[in-house]
């Protein structure tokens, strides 16, 4: 079976798509399985998906920008290049099955592959993931185009269309393996002995949070405390710097952005981290206490 991945922009789209990845590789009646995925190359898809040793294709793409404007003309012309070069990937590769994880670059694969099977040069289905309470406008857009669409969660008081599964959040088999406490902080240069508060802004961070953080730092962490931040690119240098500043600066760690979030999960006492999706899936897996932030 030939498997076309799309999504990206954020980790929430992207290791959804390698938990899926995964799990359908272990699966023996597909096989053999050829995995494609297909994301932007501006995106995080184009450093985590080589990473993760699958084959990788990029396009143009933009966020689907509203009113008219000089963004709305940005937007036309990268996801009208994008549809074409989808065109060529998909006449190159001929997927069997296409799953969208979110993210705009799925906008113009997704409708690439419609027009293709519009025309009976494809029969190939189309999964649409919706990991999200509440779509966003590329997944309303691309809702009426998909065969099926993947839920984690029915949404109270509303019945689900015919073409609506719930499925809940695909997370990576790692995150089920069992990881000790003072593992997991040795692993991440933390210490072993030290009750641990780990907050989590996402894949891009939460300026919102690093300033906590960083108000925290200068205040005081209590003694029996330490704190790992995963501050995101943009805040990575000013948190840092900030930090350093503190009182008793050795119990407060920042870190750019983790591949692998497991060790944190398993080094954590208790996880503060905004509440999305994956972070949510990966949270119920490992069964870590959460503060989140909406």
């Amino acid at each position: 079976m030939r498997l076309l991945l799309t999504g990206g922009g954020t980790g929430g789209h992207i290791y959804p798509a390698l938990a899926i990845a995964e799990a359908l590789g272990a699966c023996e009646e597909l096989k053999p399985l050829e995995v494609l995925f297909v994301g932007n190359r501006r995106g995080l898809e184009s450093e985590i998906v080589p990473k993760a040793g699958l084959r990788a294709e990029y396009i143009h793409s933009a966020p689907l920008a509203r009113g008219p404007s000089l963004a709305l003309l940005r937007t036309l012309v990268a996801n009208t290049a994008g549809f074409f070069e989808a065109l060529a990937v998909l006449h190159r590769y001929r997927p069997d099955v296409a799953i969208a994880t979110g993210g705009y670059v799925t906008f113009p694969v997704i409708v690439a592959l419609r027009v293709v099977r519009t025309l009976r040069l494809s029969r190939a289905r189309i999964a649409l993931l919706e990991p999200n309470a509440a779509p966003g406008l590329t997944n309303r857009l691309l809702a009426p185009l998909a065969d099926e669409i993947w839920l984690t969660v029915a949404q109270p008081g509303r019945t689900l269309a015919a073409k609506e599964i719930v499925t809940g959040t695909p997370v990576r088999a790692s995150f089920l393996q069992p990881m000790s406490a003072p593992a997991a902080r040795g692993a991440l240069g933390l210490d072993p002995n030290l009750s641990t508060i780990v907050v989590f802004g996402g894949s891009q961070g939460a300026r919102s949070l690093n300033e906590a953080v960083a108000g925290l730092g200068a205040e005081g962490l209590p003694p029996a405390w330490q704190l790992l931040l995963v501050a995101g690119e943009r805040d990575f240098a000013s948190i840092s710097a900030q930090l350093r500043a503190a009182e008793h600066p050795e119990r407060l760690h920042a870190i750019r952005y983790l591949d692998d979030p497991r060790a944190a999960y398993a080094a954590a006492d208790v996880v503060v981290a905004r509440a999305g999706a994956s972070t949510l899936g990966e949270l119920a897996a490992t069964g870590t206490p959460a503060l989140l932030v909406p």
